[in-house]
């Protein structure tokens, strides 16, 4: 069971979420993105205090390295 607060999305707010499957999680991402992802990586944090986040697949090998250092400073918080 994975249990997260949303504080950014516009659909949750700060309620607090309870998921016991991998099929709750995948149905619950737009709700806590605000948006429904299209050709993203999307990262769903185990601590309540970062936030849902997603980022579009690069399509260009500099693109590709400036995801992977945001994805890689944002989850070293």
């Amino acid at each position: 069971m994975v249990s997260t607060t949303s504080r950014g999305s516009a659909h949750l707010g700060t309620k607090s979420l309870s998921i016991h499957s991998p099929d709750e999680l995948i149905a619950a991402i737009p709700h806590m993105l605000g948006v429904k992802p299209q050709e993203s990586i999307v990262f769903i944090p185990i601590r309540s205090d970062l936030p849902a986040a997603s980022i579009d697949l690069p399509t260009t090998p500099r693109a590709e390295e400036l995801a992977w250092r945001s994805i890689r400073d944002g989850m070293s918080r």
